[in-house]
This record gives C-alpha cells, structure tokens and sequence, in this order.
C-alpha cells in the first residue's frame, strides 16, 4: 500500500497550477511606441491617398463589396457629427483626460490596456493632425457591402483600442480579487495569502516553543 505521505504529495502536485501571466516591464514606452506606430501609418496612408488620388475618386478594389474612395470628413470619426467642430475638441479633451486619469490611478502593465490606450489615442491624434492642418480629414476605405461611412487608418485604431480596453474590463469584472482576501492572479499586483495565515503560524511557533521548553525542564 502507498504511504499516506507520498499520495498527499502526489495528489498535491497533480492539482493544475494557475497560468501565469507575464506582465509589461516598460508599459509607458509600450504605449508611445504603439501610439506613434499607429499614427505614422495614418498619415503616411493619408499623404498617398491626397497625392496620388482626386478628391471623390474611387478604385474598386472587390466591386461592391471594397473599394478606396477618397473623401474630406469634417465630422469626427467615421463622418459622425458632420460641422460639429466644438463637440469633437470636447470629446479629444475628455479622452485625453480619462486616458491619463487611467494610467494614474491603475498603472497598466497588461497587454490588454496599454494597446488599447494607445490605439485609441492614436487614432484620436491622427484625425485632430487633420483637422488642425486641413480643416477636415481624409477618409478612403469603403464598405459598400454594407453601406458603411468611408473611414481611415485612425477610425480602426480607435475602434480596435475600444474593442481591446471593453475585453480587458470584461476580463477584469470576471476575475476580481476575492471577498476571503486570497491570491489575486488576474490584476497588475499579485497579493499572495489570507490575513490569518500570519497569526496561525505564530501560534503554531509559539506553542513549540512552549513544548521543547517542557520538555527540557
């Protein structure tokens, strides 16, 4: 028969362990080298489009279903809140705000929220670069399957940081820190062990202290 000893210990080592997470060693430059990437190839698209492309051109490039077709958008992303030039300086001042609120108060160090701050705030700069420069921004890819508004580079960053932010906040809701106080395995700290762990283990000291002073006697 196995000693009970080792099937304990067996039994212990078999118990699936928790997958561990690797966390960003530098989010901040994470996030300005993702930022600035995103808002490089926007522009960059932008300029190609402008030069090389007559204002209301389009080229199919899958008939009826893609093509680029070059526009001027003076409403904010994908053509929303067309003249409405106020709203969208508010709107870029609250998201640059809540964006630095956020990385104050929580520190980011996950894959989820720095990616999706910074392709949202990315995009967010890519149109504001337009609209400053040329009074409006340059769209080009269009849906027409769907009868979708014609966006650019920037409309997807910021529709893909929305995306990524809502899937970690989904992810965050699901696996909140225990109401016992246990092991938190899924925020950007990890607090290990129960308050009553310490206090038991000092009694158990205590009282074999107590019994090897006993026993001396």
């Amino acid at each position: 028969m196995p000693k009970p000893g080792k099937t304990a210990l067996s039994s212990a080592g078999d118990m699936p362990k928790e997958k561990e997470v690797r966390l960003l060693v530098h989010p901040g430059w994470m996030f300005v080298s993702v930022a600035a990437a995103w808002l490089l190839i926007d522009v960059a698209v932008k300029r190609i489009v402008v030069t090389t492309m007559e204002l209301d051109q389009s080229i199919a490039l899958w008939p009826g279903v893609f093509h680029l077709t070059y526009v001027r958008n003076t409403g904010a992303a994908f053509s929303l809140l067309k003249g409405q030039y106020w709203v969208f300086y508010t709107a870029m001042g609250l998201l640059i705000a809540l964006v630095a609120a956020f990385w104050r108060i929580y520190k980011p160090r996950r894959w989820l929220p720095v990616l999706g701050t910074a392709f949202v705030c990315s995009g967010a700069l890519g149109n504001l670069v337009d609209r400053l420069t040329a009074g409006s921004v340059v769209d080009l890819f269009d849906l027409r399957l769907i009868n979708f508004a014609v966006f650019n580079v920037a409309d997807l960053g910021i529709t893909a940081g929305c995306i990524l932010f809502c899937v970690w906040l989904v992810f965050q809701t699901e696996h909140s820190e225990p109401a016992d106080g246990g092991t938190q395995t899924t925020g950007d700290s990890e607090t290990a062990g129960t308050p009553s762990e310490r206090p038991l283990a000092e009694s158990d000291e205590d009282l074999a202290l107590k019994t090897s002073g006993g026993s001396e006697a």
